[in-house]
């Protein structure tokens, strides 16, 4: 069924196993879809997301790979803010437990033990960060062929948002995000307020949830122009960018002179407010105004030796004259450009 304006729909599927003892089983999953039960970005497609969600109650039930989904946890604990992830997991049958056995380049892991499903993390990391981990190790957990057991997760991993690393755990943390700072809470909060530091802090306190998973939430949700980036050992390693955020942010890259992120690994004063500085040092536009600036916000993460920046783009972007534009070689935006830009080099 779907309402007549599109914003509703309610979907039922039904499983059919057959056994040669059993004959015919059949298992039945409904799900639904509104404005209320759905984030920003999957509220567009009510059809798509009620079909999704029954297809997986009736998958659940048939091949018993979860006592739960996501969507069904979200709905049981959407009164508790912060969630009680720890009362999840033993919902789910499983036990927690800290242990300072692990070094700092591991998070946490999910392990079998004498029939029992048991979730180690570092006692050494912080409480937000713990919370994470146990949500991810829980996404291992529920997330079919993610493999239930003997799952081992580093540091550089967990949180992680590069393109680079293993899609399983891309979709543990993406699963980790979403259970423990739910879209529907945020999306009128956040989507149009200002991305900031101090945001960013306030959907990690209240959440109780880490800098990183915060930052990537308001990301997602704001409609200003913002990005947020992460680097270690003055590289950049990953950027998330919301929709109007314009520009190339290249992974990879070592941090310019300039970038208040470079003068946190030197170990120079910073201030905990944006930085107006030269855009270019940041982002990559073929048509740039020479004078274009943005804002960034550094801040240093002792722990994992890494900085968190948030660039803004609070005035227009603008574009070069079209007198300008004319005089650029087409080529010069294909592959077979001749020179690629290095951001190092660009400035004088």
């Amino acid at each position: 069924w779907v309402s007549d304006d599109m914003s509703k729909a309610w979907c039922k599927v039904r499983a059919k196993f057959s056994d040669d003892k059993l004959g015919e089983t059949f298992f039945d999953g409904f799900g639904s879809s509104t404005p209320d039960n759905t984030g920003t970005m999957t509220k567009l497609h009510p059809v798509e997301m009620s079909h999704t969600r029954s297809k997986a109650r009736a998958l659940r039930d048939a091949l018993n790979i979860s006592d739960a989904t996501i969507e069904e946890l979200k709905e049981k604990y959407k009164g508790n803010i912060p969630i009680p992830i720890v009362a999840v997991a033993n919902d789910l049958n499983i036990e927690v437990y800290e242990t300072d056995e692990f070094d700092d380049f591991i998070s946490g892991s999910i392990a079998k033990v004498n029939g029992e499903f048991i979730i180690y993390v570092n006692k050494k990391h912080h409480s937000n960060r713990k919370r994470f981990t146990i949500a991810h190790e829980i996404g291992h957990f529920l997330i079919p062929n993610h493999g239930q057991a003997g799952v081992i997760c580093n540091s550089e991993e967990i949180e992680s948002y590069s393109p680079r690393i293993d899609p399983v755990e891309e979709e543990a943390n993406q699963f980790a995000a979403e259970l423990l700072i739910p879209y529907p809470l945020l999306d009128k909060k956040v989507a149009q307020v200002e991305p900031t530091m101090e945001n960013i802090r306030w959907i990690a306190n209240t959440f109780q949830a880490s800098l990183t998973a915060s930052a990537f939430r308001l990301i997602d949700l704001t409609d200003y122009p913002a990005a947020i980036v992460w680097s270690q050992d003055g590289r950049i390693k990953w950027f998330r960018k919301s929709a109007d955020f314009t520009g190339f942010i290249r992974a990879g890259d070592t941090l310019d002179e300039g970038t208040v992120a470079l003068r946190c690994f030197q170990g120079k004063a910073v201030t905990d407010d944006f930085n107006r500085i030269p855009a270019d040092l940041w982002v990559e536009l073929p048509s740039m105004r020479p004078d274009l600036t943005v804002l960034e916000h550094s801040i240093f993460m002792p722990r994992y030796q890494g900085v968190l920046s948030l660039l803004y783009f609070d005035e227009q972007i603008g574009e070069l004259e079209p007198e300008a534009l004319e005089e650029l070689d087409p080529k010069e935006f294909t592959l077979e450009r001749k020179r690629w830009p290095s951001r190092s080099k660009r400035r004088p």
